[in-house]
């Protein structure tokens, strides 16, 4: 298993967290349409097909794959695409720094102020048609987006670093194969001894005994 597979295996399970969030209630109205309060983005755009809520207005906004596609607010759309989008490139290994700039652009999608007024208006008019007899609150599907946007920026950057690794040190290895000079390792010096060197004839001299004298 590489390095990276871990960070990888965790940054596809926060999208697909984010991916489920298609299929949570995370949208109240108020009042209920259609006999239901609670909303997911699946049962919006299930709801709009059927017909059972108030169709955009556009030319061919009668057909139903057509005005399916407008159910949901533009901004939660691009949401949900850049989600699969991180989810092919997680799963074909593609580079973490695409799946950085996705984070990046979906959390300033959350906290753009023009973009919560836009999507505001659009959900209102999605369940109240022009009217907008009610009240819309999203706030629950909006954290949720902007905790998946900035968890996916943490674990994008942490790919990013381990990829680097990764080459560096698939770098070396290939240098390695190619031959390429290197550094010869160091060889320690011997040790110095102090020590008196004495020569053969002072030896035999300090072991040269007088012979010994007859005494009359």
């Amino acid at each position: 298993m590489r390095p990276s597979s871990t960070s990888r295996f965790i940054a596809l399970s926060i999208v697909a967290a984010a991916i489920l969030t298609f299929f949570w209630p995370l949208v109240t109205v108020d009042p209920p349409v259609a006999g239901t309060a609670r909303w997911s983005a699946f049962s919006i755009v299930l709801q709009m097909y059927n017909g059972a809520l108030p169709p955009p207005v556009c030319e061919r906004c009668g057909e139903p794959w057509v005005r399916t596609l407008m159910a949901l607010p533009l901004m939660v759309t691009v949401y949900y695409v850049l989600m699969v989008v991180s989810a092919a490139i997680l799963c074909l290994r593609g580079p973490a720094r695409v799946t950085t700039w996705i984070a990046s652009v979906g959390a300033y999608i959350c906290v753009g102020g023009e973009w919560r007024v836009g999507t505001r208006l659009e959900f209102e008019a999605t369940f109240f048609g022009l009217s907008r007899g009610g009240q819309v609150h999203y706030g629950g599907l909006l954290a949720a987006h902007l905790v998946v946007m900035g968890t996916l920026f943490l674990a994008s950057l942490g790919l990013r670093d381990e990829e680097s690794s990764e080459e560096a040190q698939e770098r070396r290895q290939s240098s390695r194969l190619l031959g390429e000079p290197h550094e010869p390792p160091a060889i320690p010096e011997p040790p110095f001894i102090d020590a008196e060197t004495v020569s053969e004839n002072e030896k035999a001299h300090e072991t040269t005994h007088d012979p010994p004298r007859l005494h009359d």
